[in-house]
C-alpha cells in the first residue's frame, strides 16, 4: 500500500475500531467454517491450514484463507488454543 491520505485514513480507522483485528493463525485441529456465527456450515478446514483473523464476535472468529478468496465463522474456544 502506498502512503496516500486515503491508506493513511484507513489506517486510522481500523486502529480505532478494536474488533478488527488482522492475526495469522494455523488451525491446531479441523474446524466447520460457517456463513454466519451459529449459521450453516460452509465448509471445513483441516489442521495446520494457515489462517487471518478479521474479527471476533464471543467465541466466533471471522476468517480468511487463500490469500482473502474465502472467508466465513469458527467456532473457537476461549481458554483452547487455536
Amino acid at each position: 500500500m502506498a502512503a496516500t491520505p486515503f491508506w493513511n485514513g484507513i489506517r486510522r480507522n481500523l486502529e480505532k475500531n478494536s474488533s478488527i483485528i488482522l492475526e495469522d493463525l494455523l488451525l491446531n485441529k479441523t474446524h466447520t467454517i460457517h456463513l454466519k456465527p451459529e449459521g450453516e456450515i460452509c465448509n471445513r478446514l483441516k489442521q495446520g491450514t494457515r489462517v487471518k483473523a478479521i474479527k471476533r464476535k464471543g467465541d466466533w472468529v471471522h476468517i480468511t484463507w487463500r490469500s482473502g478468496k474465502k472467508k466465513g465463522w469458527i467456532h473457537l474456544e476461549e481458554n483452547k488454543p487455536v
